[in-house]
């Protein structure tokens, strides 16, 4: 069954939103595989290389590596139109998690503080970081955002297209960032000898 929400939108959106209340179809083939074997091509050429020197090591990354495929066709499996529907929700999720880590009282056997960052949250044996997250979920909500809106090329569009990045960035610069102030300290030492 599909319903129109309004007329008043551009005839492109109208009939995508005709069928957008439909269920989506899970399309097995597509150009989205394509990354994927590049990246699994890439993934076992790495852990070849690691198997020459610590075998060991390699194995391990050979179980991530198997983990991240299932999750990959997890990921690529999904119809486009199943993204668009979720990508603010994710989005929203990721600012959530960007604020949980900067939040001082939470214990450290959950944001791990390493070189004096609290960037990584613990689950297990895993560690991640929703920066790295948000950079995904961002792309498929400003995707979905501008495929959306007729406000894009106004002023006021790009205003908010701005707001929208502002807020990640805001969080993520609140982090502190030892590497690059190691960098400088390092290059002033090298200077002064």
């Amino acid at each position: 069954m599909s319903i129109l929400i309004s007329n008043a939108l551009p005839r492109s959106l109208r009939r995508e939103r005709a069928v957008d209340t439909r269920a989506a179809r899970r399309e097995w083939v597509h150009w989205g595989w394509l990354p994927t074997a590049a990246g699994l091509g890439l993934s076992l050429f790495g852990v070849a290389a690691i198997g020459t020197t610590e075998p060991a090591f390699a194995q391990r990354q050979l179980g991530f590596l198997c983990v991240g495929l299932l999750v990959a066709a997890a990921v690529g499996a999904q119809h486009w139109r199943w993204m668009r529907r979720w990508a603010w929700v994710l989005f929203a999720v990721n600012l959530a998690l960007l604020v949980f880590i900067l939040l001082p009282f939470v214990p450290e056997a959950i944001v791990r503080p390493r070189n004096g960052a609290r960037r990584w949250i613990n689950i297990g044996s895993l560690d991640v970081q929703p920066s790295e997250l948000l950079k995904l979920t961002w792309i498929v909500a400003m995707a979905s955002w501008l495929r959306a809106t007729a406000t894009v090329k106004r002023f006021g569009g790009v205003i908010a297209a701005i707001a929208v990045t502002g807020i990640p960035f805001l969080l993520i610069a609140l982090q502190p960032d030892l590497d690059s102030a190691r960098s400088e300290e390092h290059t002033s030492e090298l200077q002064s000898r």
